[in-house]
Parts: C-alpha cells; sequence; structure tokens
C-alpha cells in the first residue's frame, strides 16, 4: 500500500484567545480576590496557547479541538529544574480581575511545572482507575515522588474494551505543557503575552477521506489504539493495554464509530500497533480494508500527540474483506492511500472574542529580478458573522503602485471561511505591506523582493530562533533542486525540524546545470519559535547558459 508521510504546509498554529465562562465550583468571578491567598502565596499570570490542528472546527456539535474553555488548568509545581525535581505543590487557576492566574507559593528556588489544560474529571495513577483529579487525590498520588516518576501516574482513565464511543466526542480535548521557572515572585509569570507556554493536545486525529472511483466510504475506525493516554507530554508510551474502537449493536461496529465525517481522537502508542479500518462499497459490495501508519519509506510509523493522520484514499482494485475482524488480521491490501501527517499547523489568529482572523504568515519574501502575478502572498481563515465589514488592500508601497491585490475577497457568513490572497508584483517593486481587515481586527503581511538565486549552488542561512521547516513546491525545478537542513549537513527535500529548541534553518538551491531552463516557484513555509510569526519563501534561480 502506497502511503506518503506529508507534513502540513503550515508549521505552526496561534490559538483563538480565551472564552472563559462561570461553571460551577471550577471558576472564581472576575475582580474577586480568592481567598486562598496568604503571606507565603502569590497570584502568577498565566500565558498559554495551543499548537493547534490545521484549522478550527466547522460543525458546533463536532469536539472543540482549538478552544481553552473548559475546566481551568491545574498546575502541578516541582522543586528542581529536571526529572529529578521533587512534587511540592498543585494549584487550580482562578480568573481574577479579567486575568488568569494561579496562587503558588514564593520560593527562590527553582521550579518544574506541570500544566494540564481542560482537565478530566477522573484519571488513573498506574494502579487505581476513576480517581477524582482534584487537590486531595493529586496531593497524596504525587507525595514524594518525582517529576520522572509524576509523568507514569497522572494517566487519563482508562477506555472500556472495546471502546464504543470515540472519547472526548463533543467535548473539550485536554492539553498540556511543562514549564521550568528560576523563582516564584510577584514579578514571575508562567509564559508571556510574546512568548506564551505551547500546549499539546494529550491525544491524536485520525481522518479518513474518499478520492476513489467506484468506492463510497461508509465509515472507518481505529484498532490497537492505548486504552489510556498520558496527561503529560514527555512521559514514556504505555506498555500493551491495547483496545479497539469498536460500536455496540445494532449499530454497526465500525461506521459506529465514524462514519467517515468524523474524526477519531486517539491516545499515543509504539510503532505497528495501531491501525485503521476502513467500510466501503466497491461496485456495490460492502466490505471492510486495513489501512497501516507507514511513512514515506514503508516503515510503520508510531502515533504521536497533537498530531493529525490522514489517510487520503486514492484507489481501490477489488472488494475488501467480509468482517472488520478478517481486517484485522489480514495485511494491509488492495487499496492505496496517501497519508498525510500534520504537525502544528501554523494560522497567526487574532480574536475579538467574537470570532478570529488567521493569516498563514506574516512575512513573504520573493526571490526575483523580475515582475510577479497571481503571487500567493497568504492564505486568511475566518469565522466572522455576516455583514462584518473586511478589506484586503496594499499599503506602504515602494516605489508606490508596483504591488496590487490581484485577487481575494471574503464575504462572511458565520461559519469558517478560508482564502488564498494573491498580489501583483511589478519589475521595480521592493518592498510593501498587505493589510487584511474583518470587523475590528487586523493582520498584515509584509512583502519584500530579494536577489533572484544565482545559477550556482546557493545556500540561505535563516537564524535564529526558527524551530521547523517545510518545502510545499518544488515549482517547476525538477526534484531535490531545493532542500533543508537544521545543520547545514544533513538534507531533506521535504522538512528540517528543530526537536528540542529553536535554532537555524539552512535552505540549499543546487547548482542549476549547464544549459538549463531558470527554475521558479519554488515555495518554502518557515516557522519561528512561538508568536514570532511565519515566513514564506518564493523563489526563483536563473539558469545557466554558456553565452
Amino acid at each position: 500500500m502506497k502511503q506518503i508521510k506529508i507534513i502540513s504546509r503550515y508549521l505552526q498554529l496561534g490559538i483563538i484567545l480565551f472564552f472563559l465562562a462561570a461553571c460551577n465550583d471550577e471558576y472564581i468571578p472576575d475582580g474577586i480576590t480568592p481567598q486562598e491567598t496568604s503571606l507565603g502565596l502569590t497570584q502568577i499570570e498565566l500565558f498559554t496557547d495551543a499548537e493547534e490542528f490545521e484549522k478550527p472546527v466547522t460543525r458546533a456539535a463536532a469536539t472543540d479541538e482549538n478552544s481553552l474553555q473548559g475546566s481551568m488548568p491545574w498546575i502541578l509545581v516541582f522543586r528542581g529544574d529536571n526529572n529529578n525535581a521533587v512534587f511540592f505543590e498543585v494549584s487550580r487557576a482562578i480568573l481574577s480581575n479579567g486575568k488568569l492566574a494561579v496562587p503558588l507559593t514564593k520560593t527562590n528556588s527553582k521550579s518544574r511545572l506541570i500544566i494540564i489544560t481542560n482537565p478530566p474529571a477522573k484519571f488513573f495513577d498506574g494502579a487505581t482507575d476513576n480517581l477524582n483529579l482534584d487537590k486531595t487525590i493529586i496531593n497524596a498520588a504525587l507525595s514524594g515522588k518525582t517529576y520522572g516518576q509524576a509523568l507514569s501516574i497522572l494517566n487519563t482513565q482508562k477506555l472500556s474494551s472495546p471502546q464504543v464511543t470515540v472519547p472526548y466526542a463533543g467535548g473539550y480535548l485536554p492539553m498540556s505543557a511543562s514549564r521550568n521557572l528560576n523563582s516564584i515572585n510577584e514579578q514571575t509569570t508562567i509564559g508571556t503575552p510574546l512568548n506564551k507556554v505551547q500546549l499539546k493536545r494529550i491525544v491524536a486525529k485520525v481522518t479518513v477521506e474518499n478520492t476513489a472511483t467506484g468506492f463510497t466510504l461508509e465509515g472507518f475506525t481505529v484498532v490497537g489504539a492505548k486504552q489510556y493516554g498520558r496527561l503529560s507530554e514527555a512521559a514514556p508510551i504505555v506498555v500493551g493495554n491495547k483496545v479497539n474502537y469498536f460500536a455496540q449493536l445494532p449499530t454497526d461496529p465500525v461506521s459506529g464509530i465514524s462514519n467517515g465525517k468524523d474524526p477519531v481522537y486517539i491516545y499515543e502508542s509504539s510503532v505497528g500497533e495501531t491501525s485503521v479500518i476502513v467500510k466501503g462499497k466497491y461496485n456495490g459490495e460492502t466490505s471492510y480494508y486495513r489501512l497501516a501508519f507507514k511513512d514515506s519509506n514503508n516503515a510503520p510509523m508510531s502515533i504521536a500527540r497533537n498530531k493529525w493522520y490522514q489517510f487520503k484514499i486514492k484507489n481501490v482494485k477489488i472488494a475488501g474483506y467480509k468482517t472488520p475482524q478478517d481486517a484485522i488480521v489480514a495485511p494491509p491490501s488492495n487499496i492505496m492511500a496517501e497519508l498525510l501527517v500534520i504537525d502544528q499547523s501554523s494560522m497567526e489568529i487574532s480574536d475579538n472574542g467574537q470570532y478570529y482572523i488567521g493569516m498563514s504568515n506574516s512575512e513573504f519574501y520573493v526571490y526575483s529580478n523580475a515582475a510577479q502575478n497571481n503571487l500567493t502572498a497568504g492564505t486568511i481563515t475566518t469565522n466572522a458573522p455576516a455583514g462584518t465589514l473586511t478589506k484586503i488592500e496594499a499599503v506602504s508601497v515602494n516605489p508606490a503602485n508596483s504591488m496590487t491585490i490581484s485577487s481575494g475577497n471574503i464575504v462572511p457568513d458565520g461559519t469558517v471561511k478560508g482564502m488564498d490572497v494573491k498580489v501583483n508584483l511589478t519589475n521595480l517593486f521592493t518592498t510593501g505591506t498587505m493589510r487584511v481587515t474583518v470587523g475590528n481586527l487586523v493582520r498584515t503581511v509584509k512583502v519584500e523582493r530579494k536577489p533572484i538565486i544565482s545559477w550556482q549552488e546557493t545556500k540561505l542561512t535563516f537564524s535564529p530562533g526558527y524551530v521547523s521547516a517545510k518545502i510545499e513546491s518544488q515549482g517547476n525545478g525538477g526534484d531535490k533542486w531545493l532542500t533543508l537542513s537544521t545543520d547545514g549537513i544533513k538534507y531533506s527535500d521535504s522538512e528540517a525540524v528543530h526537536p528540542d529548541s529553536p535554532g537555524t534553518i539552512y535552505l540549499k538551491v543546487s547548482n542549476n546545470g549547464s544549459g538549463n531552463l531558470p527554475r521558479s516557484g519554488g515555495v518554502i513555509y518557515l516557522g519561528r519559535k512561538n508568536s514570532e510569526g511565519h515566513v514564506k519563501l518564493y523563489v526563483n534561480q536563473v539558469s545557466n547558459i554558456p553565452r
């Protein structure tokens, strides 16, 4: 089965700001000072963001994958700055004077935090299931434990075996992150407005789409999924404890989980443990197929949190197996699918509490020495209501009128709308700004011309603070004329990612051999850390034709 692993063109995604509402004892009304504050405690302001799946959900009844408006976050504090840090206290975030804050004990010592947003009501500590996730039980479970030990104690509830419904369907997805603090006092914050703590969902998302002729997708499910997951990232993957997602009779066991339109959420799993079972009709005959999670080298993949695994069925050869059970034990066959893995996609989003506007990038660099027409400078997404005034314009253009908007007009209607905005550049253009206004929200994209790339091999360096890069298109230059690297030594024709901390991204443009035509249309996205913006490159290279 042919499968291709692709990272989305978008490299990181900012989140819509908080929509926090009072809800039983999980919240303290705005403006009220919490009673638990004492001389030994201080309120620490909390700034969090989520590395989102590619786009917000579009159906009101769907799981809210992007919002942090569920239960208030828990903050677990460990004294120390590594895995040997010892548990000290746990506190629940509150709303105080319009700000999200958490009461913590003051200290001059280093601390390591675990932050859990949209926390579940119950958890599994590795021995006992369905424990209340509250201060008393957390203190008892973690007393005397290190940060490293806590990672395996803080688990979700166990799923049923088989699991008859999709976990978190119609609700909120728990998210988590870790953070180190040098001290805790009145000047301390957890994150800042410009450097928010990046949260990750504790689950992966799986979807299946069909483009094969003669085949009708009727549903899908997941087998070999983990029975429970870790509430905190960087925890070891659960060993064993696998379940299949099968709906109860009289509902079909596969389409009863997903009819093909809704996603399925699963916990992290090891290489080769998890598969997808597809139900579909081929030439009038309904049967079942198995899809494996495999990379571009046909090697089995592990399943990671916060990633979106998109199977796109391209071709079906014959009818599949008669039952789901037959498909589970059979090798993937008679069905061809492309697997796209979207990790930390990337819109930069502004929100006013009623609607949002997102841009795919805030900078657009065009490597060219000639006029360019209909270049996509950025992609807009918004869910503004009908009647919201919108405007897309070119401003601060040098020289005047050398950049114009060639296409792009969004008509809000309250649903999620997305569109590309394209520009025309004359041969005199140097710099300009594309400004998009939706109601009272404004996003801008800086557009700048760079020198066209020489025919000789060229290495462009982008530093510091870059976390990842993705080649979206090689244009007309053929395979691998553009490659990426994080160390300047090993290059990839698809992506480059700094797994631990931001750093340098290298873009190599290969030598354009003698007699070759110009190369053009290479598109690369670069992702900076946290909220520092995303960069789009449009690369052209001159020909090497002897005179």
